[in-house]
Parts: C-alpha cells; structure tokens; sequence
C-alpha cells in the first residue's frame, strides 16, 4: 500500500484523490499514467492491493475510487456494497473494474451503487480521465440534489411541526436533532441571550464523545463589543478553522473549552432585537462550510423565530385568558359576598326599621303618657293656689312655684329628648340656604341685649343643605354663647373658611371660657357645667348639635381657656 504523487500540473483548487483498489501493480500504474495526462487536474494516487486495504485507505475519503472486480480477500460486488455502507462513503463515486465484458456483473456494479463500469484491456488515457471525472462530477451532483432535498423535507417538517404544535421546547428540541443528524456534525444548539449578552444553551444535540453544555451560563466578554452589531443585522459567522489565527483571541479561548474546531453561526432575530443563535460545531476536525448548509441554517433560523414568537403569543394569549379566569372566579366570589352582605344588610335594615317603631312609640309614650301628667300636675298645683287663694302661707306658696319650675324644666328635658331622637330620622328636604340672611333671622329670634355685639364675616356662602339643621345648629351655638357670657355686652364673632369639599364655620366669644377637661363633657346629653337646678340649661342643646354635624357629614371642635373666651368650629358639606 503506498501514495504515488502524480506530476502533472497544479492549478488552485483542481487536485484530486483518486483510491485505486487493485492486485495488479501494471494496471494501477497503466491508470496512473493516463490519470497524469490530465491536464486539468492534478491527482494523489491512493494504491491497495486487498480489500482490507482499500476500507482502511477510504476513510482518508477520496474523491473517486477504481475498484477491481477480482481481489485476492473480496469480490468486487461484495466490497463495493461494503463501501457504499459506510456513511462518509455515500455519495464517493466508484468505478468498477473488470477483465471480462459481462452484462450482469455490469448491471450488478450498478444497482450496487458503482457510478460506471470500465472493461481492462479495452480503457484508453482519454476514456479513464472522462469516466473519473464524469463520476466525480455526477455524484457531485446527486448529492447536491439529494442534500437539497433533505434540506427541505427538514424544513417542511419544522414547519409543520411549528404550525401544529405549541410546545417551543419540543419544535426547538427537533430542530437541533435534525441539523445535527443532516449536517454530519458534532453539536448543534439554540443559544439564548440575557440582557448583559450572557446566555444560556437552551435546546442542544451532542454526539456521545463531546461535552454538554445544556443550560450552562456563558458568558463571552468580547461578544457585547464586537459581536453584537454583526448578528443584529443579520449577519452569519462561519468558522472553518478555529486555529486559523485570524479569530479574536478571547473568542477562540471560549470556544476551545468547548472542543469546537469549526463553526457555524446564524442570529436568530425576534422583532428586529437579537433573541439568540442556532450554532454548529463541528468538533472532531476543521471543516470547510458548504453554501447549502449556511443557507439552511438561515432558513431554519427564521422558522425557529416563528416558532417563539408564536409560542410568546400563545404564552401571553394563555396568560390573559389565566388573568380572565381570575376575574371571573374573584367576580363571582365577589357577587357571593355582595348577596351575602345585601342579605345581612337587609336584615340590619329589618332591625332597624323594628328599632324605629319601637322609637316612634316610645316618642308618643313620653309626648302623650308623661307630658300629659306633668300638665295635670302643674294645672293642679295652680288651682290649688288660686282655690286658697290668701290663706296659702308664703313658704307654701313658695314650694308650689319650685314644683311648678321643676315640672317645666322636665318638659323641656323631656322635648330635648325628643328632638335629640328625631335627628337624623326625618326626611328633610334639600334647599338653597344663603347663610348670612339665615343668621341675620335667628339673631333676631334670640333677641340679645343692645349692648350686645354680634359680628357676621361679609363672605358668608350660599350652599344647598337642609336649612332646619343648620338653623338648629347656629341657633344652638349662638344661644349657649349668648346665655353664658358673663357681661351683658359681650361680643361674637361668626367666620367662615372655604375648604375644597366643605365650608368651615366659626362662632368665638369673649365670654368667661369653659376649662379643657371639660371640653368633651359638654357634648354629652344631660351634661351641663352649672347644677341643672340653678340653670334652664337641659344639656341636650350641644349634644343635639353634634349629632346633627356629624349626620350632615361635618365634625365639630371646641377651643376655650378660663377666661380666654370660647370658640366652636364646625365643619358642613357644600
């Protein structure tokens, strides 16, 4: 077994190796002669005299081989299904030789995969150098057209296969397999970028012999400078010879952790950003890259941009629906507790409607049953006095008055009582209130000394609200502040602010001031600072005002000191 250099003239890119598989050294040297007539094409003459010798000298992969019909260990027939067995063998063109011009071993070496049939004794120069190179040339091009045609049957399958699944995992999981399984290489994978251009190997087909690198983070600190551009726009990266020494230097390091040799780049672009790469490495040796596999690469690159961008779709198509699910489920939740909550509030309106009657009579009991006989008791009382008339000793006469006061001052407890009952449950109806003509009218009910001041802010409003409250509650204020004060001409001054949502009144006096751990008990029903006995005060007057404030959605404060005068501010919705 021995490699004979032919002599004949080189030209770039026209050298060929040709395998002979022959046990006569005058035939192989006669094809080796004719082989150096080409002028052509320069050829590398591999010579074996066996079979044995001929399978171990085509792993070296020649561009055709000349195949005796007769060897020593093999029959012709039987060698060159043996050879066409072989994967990197397919489409190698072999010419089948023989000494005998037979029809049948002819037809035989052709099903047999054999590209022509020579007949020893009848080749020529002219004859040899036409078959070598109409074989190379025909089985160029069968498998061009047969690598075409996976091309597509592989691109038609992700197609369907993305048109008929959802699952990005099981398309991206195919596609790597496929590309990997047409392309003869070593490791095909879909990288995917994070935002710092780190990223992650998420779908990978490896030979058995080469690590993984599934799911590891890996980060390149050339890439973000000077590659991000060039896959941005669209641009493909092929790699023949890692070794080359033409490649960035931190680009090869990463690569050589990887055993990559050669490579194959292609970006895989989703709403014109940089989504990741589907990369081929080709491990075992360097490669030169074919235009038809760059160009499926692309192909397939776009389908698999498709892919994710349906898949995010659906994803977020999934999640709406997940998100409407949850309203849906919360709404009807929601509709539950409403039902309940307008049972519950139905029952409480129930109760409370009872509640109102239950007033409604306990207001007729106390105004018909006890201020009927505090009548007859002050009616009796006086006639008693009169049906005496001079003969009623003064001290006796002085006790009728006492009962007298004592019964008045509990009628007018009992019609604080009642009035402090109703606020809050008449219908009153709303209506237009100009505030100054309101006050104007109850200072003159109240009837104050003409010593008395009384000042009114000229800014005084005009709201809607229901005139009978308000008029209770200035009544009520200006009263308390008028009886109380502790000179006959004592001042009051009535202001107001103009908040966003509401009007704030004020009504300060310069009276004698109410101490502040009594600021709250005045507020209180029943609750006065002087004995009941030696005022007419009942003490439901300020608790009355209150509870209207706040039932007209306002709040009421006090501001005194000893001395120092009193002022009330209320708040009142406009």
């Amino acid at each position: 077994m021995k490699t004979v250099p032919l002599k004949s003239v080189m030209r770039q890119n026209q050298h060929r190796i040709v395998l002979v598989i022959d046990d006569s050294l005058e035939d192989t040297e006669i094809y080796r002669r004719y082989l150096e007539q080409d002028n052509k094409y320069s050829y590398t003459i591999l010579e074996a005299e066996t079979g044995e010798e001929g399978l171990e000298l085509s792993q070296k992969k020649p561009d055709a081989i000349l195949l005796d019909f007769m060897l020593p260990d093999f029959d012709g027939l039987e060698l060159l299904v043996e050879l066409k067995a072989k994967y990197y063998l397919k489409h190698l063109p072999i010419i089948l030789l023989t000494g005998h011009g037979d029809e049948t071993i002819a037809v035989k070496a052709i099903k047999g995969g054999a590209q022509d049939y020579l007949v020893k004794g009848r080749i020529t120069s002219e004859g040899l150098r036409f078959a070598v190179d109409n074989a190379i040339k025909t089985a160029a091009l069968q498998a061009k057209i047969e690598q075409q045609s996976q091309r597509e049957r592989l691109i038609l399958q992700i197609t369907q296969q993305i048109r008929q699944s959802l699952q990005l995992d099981r398309i991206l999981d195919t596609t790597v397999s496929e590309v990997r399984k047409f392309l003869q290489t070593d490791r095909v994978v879909i990288f995917r970028f994070n935002k710092d251009w780190s990223g992650a190997a998420i779908s990978e087909s490896v030979a058995p012999e080469y690590i993984s690198i599934l799911s590891q983070n890996i980060y390149d600190p050339c890439f973000g400078k000077n590659y991000v551009q060039h896959y941005k726009q669209g641009r493909i990266r092929i790699v023949s010879d890692l070794d080359s020494g033409k490649l960035n230097k931190c680009y090869v390091n990463m690569l050589t952790q990887f055993q990559v040799k050669a490579n194959l780049v292609v970006p895989i672009l989703l709403d014109e950003g940089l989504w990741g790469l589907l990369i081929v490495h080709h491990c075992s040796t360097k490669r030169k890259w074919q235009q038809i596999e760059v160009e499926l690469l692309e192909q397939l690159a776009t389908q698999v941009s498709i892919a994710i961008h349906q898949a995010e779709l659906y994803n977020q198509l999934e999640q709406e629906l997940n998100e409407r699910k949850r309203k849906e489920a919360a709404l009807l939740e929601s509709e539950d507790n409403l039902r309940q909550i307008n049972s519950r509030l139905l029952k409480i309106t129930n109760q409370y409607k009872l509640q109102n009657q239950e007033l409604d009579q306990f207001t007729y009991i106390v105004s018909h049953d006890l201020k009927a006989p505090l009548r007859a008791i002050a009616n009796i009382s006086t006639w008693i006095e009169e049906d005496l008339g001079q003969q009623v000793e003064t001290e006796t006469k002085k006790n009728l008055s006492m009962l007298r006061s004592r019964l008045n001052h509990m009628q007018s407890l009992i019609n604080g009582l009642l009035d402090y009952s109703r606020v809050g449950r008449t219908q009153i109806a709303i209506e237009t209130i100009p505030v100054a003509d309101l006050l104007d009218e109850i200072i003159n009910s109240l009837q104050p000394s003409s010593d008395f001041n009384i000042v009114i802010s000229p800014q005084m409003p005009t709201l809607q609200g229901r005139k009978i409250l308000l008029q209770q509650v200035f009544a009520n204020l200006l009263s308390n502040a008028i009886k109380h004060h502790d000179r006959s001409d004592g001042k009051i001054e009535i202001s107001v602010k103009d908040l966003e949502t509401c009007y704030e009144f004020s009504i300060s006096d310069d009276g004698p001031g109410i101490a502040p751990e009594y600021h709250n008990k005045v507020f209180a029903i029943f609750q006065t600072l002087e004995s009941k006995y030696k005022s007419d005060s009942t003490g439901i007057g300020l608790a009355i005002v209150k509870k209207i404030v706040e039932n007209e959605g306002g709040k009421i404060t006090l501001e005194s000191q000893l001395n120092q005068g009193t002022k009330f501010t209320f708040t009142w919705l406009k």
